[in-house]
Formats: structure tokens, C-alpha cells, sequence
């Protein structure tokens, strides 16, 4: 990607980042007692929040330490936690439209609307807090999904084929590589015949990954047909070519925009994704001319 339109895509990413911290922030100032201690604190400990990301993420290519770390894993945590405070202040606005026509809230709610306003804000604080830690429990413990899908065999010699696919792993500051051992067990555990990564196995510039050998684990991956994989945005954010390289040391078979024949059975597709047609300028292949390629009779 050239120099300006990466400028420009940061440009509007971080406008609709800003904007959005700056309509929760408006809406969470409103609803502060009239403390001016309190109210300063509040401005200090958002202000460090909103720059927390991409302060971090601008100063890692520079230096690595635990400070950094931390600020991006602060930063993180924040981008999920904007998320849902954005929707929950969008609701209620909406709210409040709708009653400013139609005066849908009881009076025990408009009687004291500061008082309301507070423990609104409370409320929802808390229910952001339980839905990251449920969210971060979630992510500690990958669940399985087992699906059944039968195809017509045609010409291939296979009765039954078991894969493991996988999805943005997203190696980056906030995975610890024990999470990748567990994950290389999981898979492992299964027995597949094959396993595939649906994109995004890296979240960020490889560098960080290669420093600290956090893909490694991954070379640990066995299956009878082999590892393979495909491109997500993330790659491309990070330098898809970095990526590609990376991935590929780590035995990992990446197809992008390419096909590959397993044991004479059943072919593999793997697209770029369609990240390729912003971010390298190179319009990846339509799906129907793969199927100019194959011989039709094996799955």
C-alpha cells in the first residue's frame, strides 16, 4: 500500500475512533456527580485509555518493553470495552429521544435525573466489566463445533475425511505462547486427517512474533494430509509478505489464490482475502475461475 493511502485509511480509523471515545466520554462526563476532583480523575483516566492503542503500537517499532506490552494490552481491552459503552450510550439516546415524544420512562426515573443519570453509568460500567471477563474466559477456553457434512463422492477414493479448521488465532502481544501449546494440543487431540487456518493466524507486524518465538509451538501441528492455511486482513495489516514468510516457516502450507491437489482425492482452494484489493492494489482471482482449473470429479 503506498504511503498516502495508508495515511488516509489511519486517517478515517482513527476519526471514527475518536469520535467515538468523544460521544462516550460526553455522555459519562454528563452523568458525574458535580465533583471537580472526581471529574479531573475521570478526564486523566479516559484521556490515558483513548491513547493507551495506538501510543503503544506506534512506539513498539521503536522499543520493546513491558511497558509497551501493558499498553497494549490496556488499550486492548479498552477497544472492546468502547464497543459496547458505544452501544449502550446509542441505546440510550434512543431512548430518550423516543420518551422526549411520547414520555415513555416512569416517573420514578425523571423525578431525579441526575441521580438517574449516575446510577445509569454504574450500571452500565458493570455490565461491561462482566461482559469482557465472560469474553475473556470464553477466549482462555476455545470451544469445539462438530459438523457432519456429507458431499458427493464422484471419483474420490476417501469414504470419510476429518478436518480441523481454525480461525484468527491473531499471534500477537496479548497471546501467550502457553495458550498456543494448549491450542496445538486441542488440535492435536483430534487426530485430523488435515488441519486449516481460516485467516488472521497473526494480529499485528510479525516482528514481535519472530523476537519472541511465539508461532513455534505450531510446528508441533500433526495431520496426515498436512497444515494449511489462507491469508485474513491481518496479515495484510501487518505486511503480507512478512506474514506469508513467517507462516510458511512454520510448516504451515499458505494457498492465496491458489489450488492444491491432496493424494489424487480432493483439492484444496485457498482465496486471498479481499483485504489484497485495498491494501497491495492486486485484485484477488473470482471464485469461479478456480473451477476452471480442477477436474470436477473429485470434491
Amino acid at each position: 500500500m503506498k504511503s498516502s493511502d495508508l495515511f488516509i485509511f489511519l486517517s478515517i480509523v482513527l476519526t471514527i475512533y475518536t469520535a467515538a471515545n468523544y460521544y462516550v466520554f460526553r455522555r459519562a462526563y454528563q452523568a458525574l456527580p458535580d465533583n471537580f476532583t472526581l471529574k479531573l480523575v475521570f478526564i486523566v483516566i479516559f484521556f490515558l485509555l483513548y491513547a493507551s492503542y495506538f501510543t503503544a503500537r506506534f512506539l513498539e517499532k521503536a522499543t520493546d518493553s513491558s511497558i509497551i506490552t501493558g499498553l497494549i494490552w490496556i488499550g486492548s481491552i479498552w477497544l472492546a470495552a468502547l464497543l459496547y459503552f458505544f452501544l449502550i450510550v446509542l441505546m440510550l439516546d434512543v431512548l430518550r429521544l423516543i420518551n422526549h415524544y411520547f414520555h415513555i420512562f416512569p416517573a420514578f426515573l425523571t423525578f431525579n435525573w441526575e441521580k438517574t443519570k449516575q446510577i445509569t453509568l454504574i450500571v452500565s460500567t458493570i455490565s461491561v466489566f462482566l461482559i469482557l471477563t465472560i469474553g475473556y474466559f470464553n477466549n482462555l477456553y476455545p470451544s469445539i463445533k462438530k459438523l457432519n457434512i456429507t458431499i458427493p463422492k464422484k471419483s474420490s477414493q476417501l469414504n470419510k475425511l476429518k478436518i480441523v479448521l481454525a480461525s484468527d488465532i491473531h499471534l500477537g502481544t496479548t497471546i501467550q505462547k502457553q495458550k498456543v501449546i494448549k491450542l496445538v494440543k486441542l488440535i492435536n487431540n483430534e487426530k485430523p486427517d488435515i488441519v486449516l487456518f481460516a485467516g488472521d493466524i497473526l494480529d499485528e507486524d510479525p516482528q514481535y512474533v519472530i523476537r519472541t518465538n511465539l508461532g513455534n509451538p505450531l510446528k508441533q501441528l500433526s495431520s496426515k494430509y498436512g497444515i494449511y492455511a489462507i491469508t485474513g486482513n491481518h496479515e495484510y495489516i501487518g505486511g503480507v509478505n512478512n506474514s506469508a514468510n513467517y507462516i510458511k516457516s512454520l510448516g504451515i502450507n499458505l494457498l492465496r489464490d491458489s489450488i492444491t491437489l491432496i493424494d489424487n482425492n480432493f483439492y484444496l482452494i485457498g482465496r486471498e482475502d479481499l483485504s489484497a484489493n485495498r491494501w497491495s492494489k492486486t485484485k484477488r482471482k473470482d471464485l469461479s475461475d478456480f473451477f476452471l482449473e480442477i477436474n470436477k470429479n473429485l470434491p
